[in-house]
């Protein structure tokens, strides 16, 4: 999970902090869960529901997508933000 997470994280807050943040973050990131054991904590410590997990969760990404999208217009329109 760790390059995934600190490829998000240079894509989005990255611009946004300071040095000494930018180092917690690097710190922090390595307390992240293997994604194993992420998706069995999702299925309640059952073994064997990893897919399904997945799916569930794949389920909703086009919701959540539209969702964060309308956010992140709106803080653009009322220049909140800058576009990168």
């Amino acid at each position: 999970m760790t390059p995934a997470l600190k490829e998000a994280y240079s894509k989005t807050l990255m611009r946004h902090h300071n040095f000494l943040a930018k180092q917690l973050f690097n710190v922090v990131v390595h307390a992240a869960p293997y994604r194993k054991n992420l998706l069995k904590a999702a299925a309640y410590n059952h073994e064997g529901l990893e897919e399904t997990v997945v799916g569930e969760i794949e389920s909703h990404l086009d919701n959540f997508a539209g969702n964060v999208q309308a956010i992140v217009d709106y803080y653009y329109d009322k220049k909140l933000e800058t576009k990168p």
